[in-house]
Formats: C-alpha cells, sequence, structure tokens
C-alpha cells in the first residue's frame, strides 16, 4: 500500500482533480495524433497507459472501463490509419498485443484498487473495534466486573 501524502501535498493534489480528466483527454489526442503520425512499426500505443495510470492514481476508477474503451478504439483506428512503416503482417501483431495488455492492465488496476478499499474498509473497522474495546475497558462498569471476576477466581 502507499503511503499517505503529507497534507499539504494532498491538499495541492486535491485542487487539481478536477482538471485531471480534462487532461487525460488532451494527453489521449496528443497520444494519437503521434500515433497517427509516425510510421507503423512505432511503439507509440503503449503510451496509452500513461492517462490510464493517471486516472489510476487520482481515484477515477469509474472511468477505467470507459478510459480503455476509447483507447482501444483509437489503436484500431490508428493502425488502420497510420501510414506504412513495415508490412501489414508483421504490425498488425503490435495493435493487438496493445489492446490485450490494456485490457489485462485495466482489469488488474481495478482488481487493486477494489482489494485497497477492502484494506481500508476492515482496518476502519478494526479501529472502531479497538476503540469501542478500549472503551469498555475503561468504563467503571467494566472494572467492577472484572474485579469480580478475579476475587471469584
Amino acid at each position: 500500500m502507499y503511503a499517505p501524502l503529507p497534507s499539504d501535498v494532498a491538499v495541492k493534489l486535491s485542487e487539481f482533480l478536477p482538471l485531471i480528466l480534462p487532461l487525460t483527454g488532451v494527453l489521449i489526442t496528443g497520444i494519437f495524433l503521434l500515433d497517427l503520425l509516425s510510421p507503423l512499426g512505432r511503439v507509440v500505443r503503449l503510451l496509452y497507459f500513461l492517462p490510464l495510470f493517471l486516472t489510476f492514481w487520482f481515484s477515477h476508477r469509474q472511468y477505467l472501463i470507459p478510459l480503455s474503451t476509447v483507447c482501444m478504439a483509437l489503436i484500431i483506428v490508428g493502425f488502420i490509419h497510420t501510414s506504412p512503416g513495415i508490412s501489414v503482417e508483421t504490425g498488425s501483431f503490435q495493435p493487438i498485443l496493445a489492446v490485450v495488455v490494456l485490457w489485462i492492465t485495466t482489469f488488474l488496476i481495478r482488481q487493486h484498487k477494489e482489494a485497497e478499499e477492502a484494506l481500508r474498509n476492515a482496518h476502519d473497522q478494526l479501529e472502531l473495534l479497538v476503540e469501542g474495546n478500549a472503551f469498555a475497558a475503561r468504563s467503571p462498569t467494566r472494572r467492577c466486573s472484572a474485579a469480580s471476576v478475579r476475587s471469584k477466581g
């Protein structure tokens, strides 16, 4: 799990949260244009992982599937409309591999986020349980019952 950010850095990052989605759109557009301009055989398609991880890092989990779908569509369109640098048969393996790796990464990111949330919920429940037991141990009725148990034993 990640170490928590210092409060001043977290506050500064939270100011940029509304800008993350438009920044992701601009980044995807730039990557798509770069993909169209580069000849077939260049590995520009791997840059589509940057907006995916940017979305993951800023906890916009609900946008991962739509973002991956858009990236997949742009990879396919970029493959269809790119200028040939190598043979199409050889160059067709890269976009297929990019789409497969993109969806595997999306699945793993979603699993990581769900596990992180489950861990956070379990930690919060454990804290409540510990606080409840600490409160019960400090209450006067608890001490009396504990003292009576010791005297009987």
